[in-house]
């Protein structure tokens, strides 16, 4: 290798190294997001899901009384 090779081989290795990094800041910041917001997001699809249910069984009742 000469000495240009070499220097590109470390700035690609030095990109991926950067990039790894960038990485994994994003997943421990998308952890972080999930542990905070889990609660309220489940809460919020936990009354939805409820809300769908109730109104599938008044339709069925409806359906059934028809």
């Amino acid at each position: 290798m000469n000495f240009e090779e070499e220097n590109t081989a470390v700035l690609q290795n030095n990109t991926f190294q950067d990039i790894d990094a960038m990485y994994l800041s994003v997943e421990k910041q998308r952890i972080r997001e999930a542990i905070l917001y889990t609660d309220t997001e489940k809460f919020l699809l936990f009354t939805r899901m409820i809300r769908i249910n109730s109104t599938l069984k008044n339709a069925i009742i409806t359906h059934k009384n028809l």
